[in-house]
This record gives C-alpha cells, structure tokens and sequence, in this order.
C-alpha cells in the first residue's frame, strides 16, 4: 500500500496527468490490483473494461475496500453501455461487499439499486425479496427517507398481489416515517395506499374516513400539494360510488 501513496496523493489534489504519467512509468505493476484501480480512475476511454481489469486483480488479492469501489464504477459504466447484465452482476456483487463490510448505509443503498434494476429487467418476485430485506434494514437503521423511498414502491408490489395486510402494515411504516421527516407527499401516498388496501376489503367507510381525516390535517398545516392528492383520491372513490 506504501508505495502506492503517491498515487492517493496526485489523485486527492485532482493531478490526473501526472497520476497517468507515474502509471505510464510504473508498467512492470499493471497486474497489482491497485494499479489496475488508479489506471481505471483516470482511464479517458474503454472505461468498463479498465474497471473489469481492476476487479479481477483485486478480487484476486482480496482488497475488499477497494474492491466494493470497484464494483460500483463497473457498474456504473455498465449503465452507461446499457450492459443490464453486467450492470445487474456488479450491483449484486457491490450490494453482497457492502454487506460483509458492514458498511449498513451504503449496503442499504446498493439493495434498493439492485432492486430497481430486478425490477427493470422483470425480475418481480427477486425485486420483492430485495425490498422485503431493504425495509426491515431501513427501519433498524431509522433512516426514514429509505422507509418511503423502499416502502412506496414495495407497496406497489404488494397491490399488484392483492396483498392488503401488508399494504396496510407497509403503508402505516411508510406513514410514520413520512410524518418524522413532515414529508406531507409521503405522507399522502401512505394513505391513500391504506385506504386502498380498506376500500379493497370491502372497508368502505373506514377508507373514506382515513382520507377525510387525512385531507384537514394536511389543509390545517398548509400541505397544498399532499392535499390536492387526498382530494384527488377522494373524488375517485366518490365517481366509484363508496359514498
């Protein structure tokens, strides 16, 4: 690692040329994994497969520090190519290093990622084993801005499966956190989702309530935009005829 401190230093004061210039100088290295990483950070081109190179070398060594960056930029650039199958394998791989890491923010982070990404490519019922994980992390972690986030779209899945009981137990998660961070938008989707999830069971009243109820909470603390979707909502349920 010693030897290679001149590089952390050229790139921590952003000299990239000189940083390629002692790569140049230093070519008997090219298969140390470390020099594969800096050569990677200052590639000017075929920026995927300069990453790749890093990830094997330093897969081999077993730097893991360095490494869970190195999964994250080849899938980066994997992204960028419109690779879905590497970019999907190095999320995974990224989200997996996290985790052993213990590094709980950034796994949690990568998990959400690496669900969108199932769920881009069609993979329903991994994306919903994934976000299952990334909310109960969320909510140990009481990051809240994650229970929404992970909690909106799980919800989603969830009424797709017409899974009411848990619409219900996530949308009161998602509810909570909303109110925490008076994220009065969340707070609005919680709800409505809820009161879906109620209409759907034939709850039609205590539905109507919740959304009642939610609708001149928002109005008294001035949450216009969250008020126009209660209203929204409730306008629906009116044309449906629940009252």
């Amino acid at each position: 690692m010693n030897e290679y401190t001149i590089c952390y230093k050229m790139l921590r004061r952003g000299e990239m040329q000189k940083l390629r210039d002692w790569l140049a100088q230093n070519e008997e290295k090219k298969k140390e994994g470390l020099f594969c990483l800096f050569s990677a950070i200052v590639a000017q081109n075929d920026h995927l497969k300069a990453w790749e190179i890093a990830v094997h070398n330093l897969e081999k060594e077993n730097k893991r520090e360095e490494l869970l960056h190195a999964y994250q930029q080849a899938a980066k650039w994997s992204e960028v190519g419109e690779d879905i199958i590497r970019h999907r394998k190095y999320l995974q791989k990224a989200k997996e290093l996290a985790q052993e890491l213990s590094k709980k923010e950034e796994a949690l982070h990568l998990q959400v990622f690496y669900a969108n990404r199932l769920l881009q490519d069609g993979y329903i019922t991994q994306a919903h084993q994934v976000l299952q994980q990334a909310l109960q992390q969320a909510i140990r972690l009481k990051d809240d801005l994650m229970i929404v986030t992970v909690g909106t779209t799980l919800t989603g899945l969830l009424m797709n499966q017409q899974d009411w009981e848990e619409v219900i137990s996530v949308s009161i998660a998602v509810e909570e956190a909303s109110i925490r961070r008076k994220n009065w938008i969340g707070l609005a989707c919680g709800r409505m989702m809820r009161a879906s999830a109620w209409k759907a069971q034939g709850k039609n009243n205590i539905a109507v309530q919740l959304l009642f109820d939610t609708g001149n909470a928002l109005n008294q603390i001035g949450a216009v935009a969250a008020l126009n979707l209660i209203k929204a909502r409730l306008a629906e349920f009116q044309q449906m005829g629940i009252f």
